[in-house]
Protein backbone atom coordinates (compact mmCIF):
# COMPACT_ATOMS: atom_id res chain seq x y z
CA UNK A 1 0.00 0.00 0.00
CA UNK A 2 1.55 3.61 -0.83
CA UNK A 3 1.28 5.94 1.91
CA UNK A 4 2.22 9.51 2.03
CA UNK A 5 3.23 11.31 5.10
CA UNK A 6 2.29 15.10 4.31
CA UNK A 7 4.60 16.87 6.75
CA UNK A 8 2.67 19.31 8.74
CA UNK A 9 4.55 22.09 11.06
CA UNK A 10 6.08 18.63 12.14
CA UNK A 11 7.71 18.63 8.83
CA UNK A 12 6.95 20.55 6.19
CA UNK A 13 3.87 22.54 5.87
CA UNK A 14 4.45 26.10 5.93
CA UNK A 15 2.34 28.86 5.61
CA UNK A 16 5.00 31.86 5.46
CA UNK A 17 3.99 35.34 4.90
CA UNK A 18 0.60 34.44 5.11
CA UNK A 19 1.09 32.46 1.69
CA UNK A 20 -0.02 29.07 0.52
CA UNK A 21 1.10 25.71 2.55
CA UNK A 22 4.39 23.82 0.84
CA UNK A 23 3.24 20.09 1.31
CA UNK A 24 5.77 17.00 0.60
CA UNK A 25 5.27 13.52 0.45
CA UNK A 26 7.25 10.37 1.01
CA UNK A 27 6.00 9.09 -2.56
CA UNK A 28 8.74 9.10 -4.68
CA UNK A 29 9.64 8.63 -7.96
CA UNK A 30 13.13 7.76 -8.60
CA UNK A 31 15.47 9.14 -11.16
CA UNK A 32 18.00 11.70 -11.55
CA UNK A 33 17.35 15.38 -12.82
CA UNK A 34 18.98 18.00 -15.11
CA UNK A 35 21.81 17.27 -17.36
CA UNK A 36 24.38 16.20 -14.47
CA UNK A 37 23.65 12.92 -14.63
CA UNK A 38 21.14 10.30 -16.49
CA UNK A 39 18.44 7.74 -15.18
CA UNK A 40 15.17 6.99 -15.29
CA UNK A 41 12.09 8.01 -13.11
CA UNK A 42 9.72 5.47 -11.97
CA UNK A 43 6.13 6.27 -10.61
CA UNK A 44 4.78 5.27 -7.24
CA UNK A 45 1.05 3.59 -7.67
CA UNK A 46 -1.94 3.65 -5.81
CA UNK A 47 -2.71 -0.25 -4.15
CA UNK A 48 -3.63 -2.77 -1.92
CA UNK A 49 -6.51 -1.23 0.26
CA UNK A 50 -6.28 2.30 -1.48
CA UNK A 51 -9.62 3.50 -2.18
CA UNK A 52 -9.72 6.98 -3.54
CA UNK A 53 -12.33 9.44 -3.99
CA UNK A 54 -11.27 12.97 -5.71
CA UNK A 55 -14.15 14.95 -4.08
CA UNK A 56 -16.83 12.36 -4.39
CA UNK A 57 -18.73 10.93 -1.42
CA UNK A 58 -19.84 12.65 1.52
CA UNK A 59 -17.10 14.98 1.65
CA UNK A 60 -17.26 17.94 0.02
CA UNK A 61 -14.43 19.20 -2.16
CA UNK A 62 -12.72 22.43 -2.33
CA UNK A 63 -11.85 24.12 -6.11
CA UNK A 64 -9.63 27.06 -4.71
CA UNK A 65 -9.51 30.43 -5.84
CA UNK A 66 -6.29 30.78 -8.64
CA UNK A 67 -3.61 33.40 -7.75
CA UNK A 68 -2.52 35.84 -10.59
CA UNK A 69 -0.56 34.06 -13.37
CA UNK A 70 3.14 33.84 -13.56
CA UNK A 71 4.96 35.83 -15.47
CA UNK A 72 4.93 34.93 -19.21
CA UNK A 73 8.61 34.62 -19.02
CA UNK A 74 7.96 32.16 -16.56
CA UNK A 75 10.70 33.30 -14.25
CA UNK A 76 9.58 32.98 -10.92
CA UNK A 77 12.96 34.53 -9.24
CA UNK A 78 16.86 34.22 -10.07
CA UNK A 79 17.75 35.64 -6.99
CA UNK A 80 18.56 38.74 -7.36
CA UNK A 81 19.42 40.08 -4.12
CA UNK A 82 18.64 43.90 -2.59
CA UNK A 83 20.03 45.04 0.65
CA UNK A 84 17.16 46.62 1.32
CA UNK A 85 14.86 43.87 1.18
CA UNK A 86 15.22 43.24 5.29
CA UNK A 87 15.70 40.00 4.77
CA UNK A 88 19.12 37.86 3.70
CA UNK A 89 16.92 34.36 4.50
CA UNK A 90 14.64 34.99 1.28
CA UNK A 91 13.84 36.41 -2.19
CA UNK A 92 10.39 38.06 -2.24
CA UNK A 93 8.90 37.73 -5.92
CA UNK A 94 5.88 38.96 -8.02
CA UNK A 95 4.11 42.48 -7.49
CA UNK A 96 1.46 41.14 -4.82
CA UNK A 97 -1.27 42.15 -7.39
CA UNK A 98 -1.14 41.11 -11.09
CA UNK A 99 1.30 38.55 -11.37
CA UNK A 100 2.14 35.54 -8.74
CA UNK A 101 3.78 36.41 -5.78
CA UNK A 102 5.25 34.48 -2.87
CA UNK A 103 8.92 33.43 -1.24
CA UNK A 104 11.07 30.84 0.25
CA UNK A 105 11.11 28.90 3.43
CA UNK A 106 13.11 26.14 4.99
CA UNK A 107 12.36 23.72 7.71
CA UNK A 108 14.47 21.10 9.99
CA UNK A 109 13.53 18.63 12.49
CA UNK A 110 14.50 17.97 15.80
CA UNK A 111 18.13 17.22 15.24
CA UNK A 112 18.71 18.76 12.29
CA UNK A 113 19.51 22.27 11.06
CA UNK A 114 18.91 24.05 7.84
CA UNK A 115 19.94 27.88 7.02
CA UNK A 116 18.75 29.66 4.08
CA UNK A 117 21.29 32.99 2.34
CA UNK A 118 19.96 34.76 -0.64
CA UNK A 119 22.72 37.65 0.07
CA UNK A 120 24.80 36.40 -3.30
CA UNK A 121 22.11 36.26 -5.73
CA UNK A 122 21.35 32.78 -5.02
CA UNK A 123 19.54 30.74 -2.38
CA UNK A 124 22.31 28.98 -0.35
CA UNK A 125 21.00 26.23 1.64
CA UNK A 126 23.18 24.97 4.40
CA UNK A 127 22.72 22.02 7.11
CA UNK A 128 22.82 19.07 8.68
CA UNK A 129 20.08 16.28 7.89
CA UNK A 130 19.36 14.45 11.21
CA UNK A 131 15.69 14.43 11.03
CA UNK A 132 12.87 15.23 7.85
CA UNK A 133 14.42 18.28 6.28
CA UNK A 134 13.71 20.28 3.40
CA UNK A 135 12.58 23.89 1.56
CA UNK A 136 9.72 25.12 -0.63
CA UNK A 137 8.07 27.89 -2.15
CA UNK A 138 5.01 29.76 -0.48
CA UNK A 139 2.49 32.02 -3.04
CA UNK A 140 0.68 34.79 -1.66
CA UNK A 141 -2.78 35.08 -0.84
CA UNK A 142 -3.50 37.86 -2.72
CA UNK A 143 -7.37 39.52 -3.31
CA UNK A 144 -8.92 38.17 -6.68
CA UNK A 145 -12.43 39.05 -7.15
CA UNK A 146 -12.90 39.68 -3.26
CA UNK A 147 -11.59 36.43 -2.11
CA UNK A 148 -7.91 35.36 -0.94
CA UNK A 149 -6.01 33.07 -4.13
CA UNK A 150 -5.03 29.80 -2.60
CA UNK A 151 -3.81 27.85 -5.98
CA UNK A 152 -1.97 28.94 -8.84
CA UNK A 153 -2.82 27.93 -12.61
CA UNK A 154 0.56 27.16 -14.53
CA UNK A 155 -1.11 25.60 -17.58
CA UNK A 156 0.78 28.31 -19.59
CA UNK A 157 3.56 26.01 -18.97
CA UNK A 158 4.79 22.11 -19.74
CA UNK A 159 7.07 22.22 -16.75
CA UNK A 160 9.78 23.58 -14.05
CA UNK A 161 13.46 24.26 -14.33
CA UNK A 162 16.12 25.26 -12.23
CA UNK A 163 20.43 25.10 -11.70
CA UNK A 164 21.81 23.85 -8.69
CA UNK A 165 24.21 22.85 -7.53
CA UNK A 166 26.77 21.68 -4.50
CA UNK A 167 26.66 18.33 -2.64
CA UNK A 168 24.19 16.17 -0.46
CA UNK A 169 26.67 13.61 0.80
CA UNK A 170 25.31 11.59 -2.48
CA UNK A 171 21.77 11.51 -1.28
CA UNK A 172 18.57 12.48 -3.31
CA UNK A 173 16.36 15.49 -3.11
CA UNK A 174 12.43 14.49 -3.53
CA UNK A 175 11.03 17.49 -5.41
CA UNK A 176 6.96 17.63 -4.94
CA UNK A 177 4.37 20.09 -6.61
CA UNK A 178 1.43 19.71 -4.55
CA UNK A 179 -2.24 19.84 -6.76
CA UNK A 180 -6.03 20.11 -5.43
CA UNK A 181 -6.75 16.36 -6.09
CA UNK A 182 -3.91 15.16 -4.74
CA UNK A 183 -4.71 17.29 -0.85
CA UNK A 184 -7.51 16.43 1.44
CA UNK A 185 -10.24 18.38 1.32
CA UNK A 186 -10.70 21.01 4.26
CA UNK A 187 -14.05 19.19 5.12
CA UNK A 188 -11.51 15.54 5.59
CA UNK A 189 -9.65 17.33 8.21
CA UNK A 190 -12.69 18.56 10.17
CA UNK A 191 -13.69 15.15 10.25
CA UNK A 192 -10.88 13.95 11.73
CA UNK A 193 -10.45 17.09 14.31
CA UNK A 194 -7.40 18.12 12.34
CA UNK A 195 -8.11 21.69 13.05
CA UNK A 196 -9.50 24.44 10.99
CA UNK A 197 -8.09 24.06 6.93
CA UNK A 198 -9.20 26.87 4.71
CA UNK A 199 -7.28 25.92 1.47
CA UNK A 200 -8.33 23.50 -1.22
CA UNK A 201 -8.19 19.77 -1.62
CA UNK A 202 -10.38 17.58 -3.18
CA UNK A 203 -8.68 14.13 -2.04
CA UNK A 204 -10.19 11.94 0.98
CA UNK A 205 -7.96 9.90 2.40
CA UNK A 206 -8.77 6.49 3.87
CA UNK A 207 -7.32 7.30 7.07
CA UNK A 208 -5.43 9.33 9.30
CA UNK A 209 -4.71 12.40 10.95
CA UNK A 210 -3.20 15.71 10.69
CA UNK A 211 -0.07 14.97 9.23
CA UNK A 212 -0.62 11.57 7.95
CA UNK A 213 -2.90 10.90 4.96
CA UNK A 214 -2.64 7.45 3.11
CA UNK A 215 -4.25 7.87 -0.04
CA UNK A 216 -3.43 10.93 -0.77
CA UNK A 217 -0.05 11.61 -1.84
CA UNK A 218 1.95 14.57 -4.26
CA UNK A 219 3.56 13.61 -7.58
CA UNK A 220 7.34 13.84 -6.76
CA UNK A 221 10.66 12.89 -8.80
CA UNK A 222 13.99 12.51 -6.90
CA UNK A 223 17.00 14.36 -7.70
CA UNK A 224 20.43 13.54 -7.49
CA UNK A 225 22.72 16.18 -7.40
CA UNK A 226 25.71 15.37 -10.11
CA UNK A 227 28.64 15.02 -8.31
CA UNK A 228 30.50 17.93 -10.87
CA UNK A 229 28.34 20.16 -9.97
CA UNK A 230 30.43 21.99 -7.53
CA UNK A 231 30.93 25.89 -8.50
CA UNK A 232 28.24 27.73 -10.03
CA UNK A 233 30.35 27.44 -13.42
CA UNK A 234 29.57 24.11 -13.34
CA UNK A 235 26.20 24.42 -12.09
CA UNK A 236 23.78 21.20 -12.97
CA UNK A 237 20.69 22.36 -15.15
CA UNK A 238 17.11 20.63 -13.80
CA UNK A 239 14.31 20.77 -16.35
CA UNK A 240 11.54 19.14 -15.63
CA UNK A 241 8.19 18.52 -17.72
CA UNK A 242 4.79 18.28 -15.53
CA UNK A 243 4.11 14.17 -16.34
CA UNK A 244 7.67 13.83 -15.01
CA UNK A 245 6.55 14.17 -11.48
CA UNK A 246 4.90 10.48 -10.66
CA UNK A 247 2.81 8.69 -7.67
CA UNK A 248 0.75 11.33 -7.15
CA UNK A 249 -2.60 10.13 -5.00
CA UNK A 250 -5.25 10.34 -6.08
CA UNK A 251 -3.74 11.93 -9.68
CA UNK A 252 -0.60 10.71 -10.36
CA UNK A 253 1.22 13.51 -12.47
CA UNK A 254 0.92 17.92 -12.01
CA UNK A 255 -1.91 19.23 -13.52
CA UNK A 256 -0.78 22.54 -13.90
CA UNK A 257 -3.57 24.65 -13.37
CA UNK A 258 -4.31 23.17 -9.95
CA UNK A 259 -0.42 23.58 -8.50
CA UNK A 260 -0.89 24.76 -4.46
CA UNK A 261 2.77 23.35 -3.02
CA UNK A 262 6.38 23.64 -4.90
CA UNK A 263 8.67 21.71 -2.25
CA UNK A 264 11.49 19.85 -1.74
CA UNK A 265 13.27 17.44 0.86
CA UNK A 266 15.98 16.03 1.48
CA UNK A 267 16.26 12.04 1.85
CA UNK A 268 15.65 10.89 5.47
CA UNK A 269 14.47 7.72 6.85
CA UNK A 270 14.93 6.35 10.50
CA UNK A 271 17.26 3.94 8.94
CA UNK A 272 19.51 7.46 7.12
CA UNK A 273 23.30 8.18 9.01
CA UNK A 274 22.66 11.62 9.27
CA UNK A 275 23.96 13.76 6.66
CA UNK A 276 25.64 17.37 5.89
CA UNK A 277 24.43 19.39 3.04
CA UNK A 278 25.56 22.90 1.39
CA UNK A 279 23.49 23.49 -2.04
CA UNK A 280 22.82 26.37 -4.18
CA UNK A 281 19.16 27.03 -6.45
CA UNK A 282 19.00 29.57 -8.96
CA UNK A 283 16.91 30.62 -12.05
CA UNK A 284 13.79 29.09 -11.12
CA UNK A 285 11.69 28.99 -13.50
CA UNK A 286 8.20 27.48 -15.23
CA UNK A 287 8.97 26.35 -18.78
CA UNK A 288 7.48 26.20 -21.83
Amino acid sequence: MTMNLRIGNLLAIFVAGAGLAACTSQAVSTGTGGSGGSGTGTGGAAGGGDQIACGTGSLAPSAGVACPVPSSSGLITDFTYSADSGSTEQIRFGDDSTTLSGGESTYANSGGTLTSNVTQGDWHLVGHVANYSGFNLYFDNVSVGGKACNMVNASAFTGISFTIWGTTAGNPISMAVGIVDDTPTPSWFSSVDAGSVTGPGSCIPTSGSQYYHPGCADPTYAITVAAGATTAAAAQTVSLKWADFTGGLCKPNVLPEQIVSVSWQFAWSTATTPYDVDIHIDNLTFTK
